[in-house]
């Protein structure tokens, strides 16, 4: 299960990366400022900023998945510190 999760999430981004690539392309000018006076900005900007959430996003996943499946060697040290007793888990928990 955890593998085909690992996998849904990175076909998503992928995915994702290339929709929100057409939607600036269909949505924003080619080029554009949010102020007046302010820099003058592209679609791509607003495309970089998509990129980075969903990169952070897939980081975070991998992270957290890392820390808390029983698959991974911090969780399986936490629960055999356990065998020794409450202080312990404490402690290392």
């Amino acid at each position: 299960v955890e593998r085909t999760l690992k996998l849904q999430l990175v076909i998503s981004t992928v995915l994702l990366l290339a929709l929100l690539l057409l939607v600036a392309f269909l949505s924003f000018p080619d080029s554009f400022t949010i102020q007046e006076g302010g820099a003058e900005l592209t679609l791509f900007h607003p495309y970089i900023c998509s990129i980075v959430g969903l990169v952070s996003g897939l980081f975070i996943a991998a992270f957290t998945e890392f820390t808390t499946s029983h698959a991974y060697s911090p969780v399986r040290g936490l629960a055999d510190s356990c065998r020794a007793g409450a202080a312990s888990n404490v402690t290392l928990g």
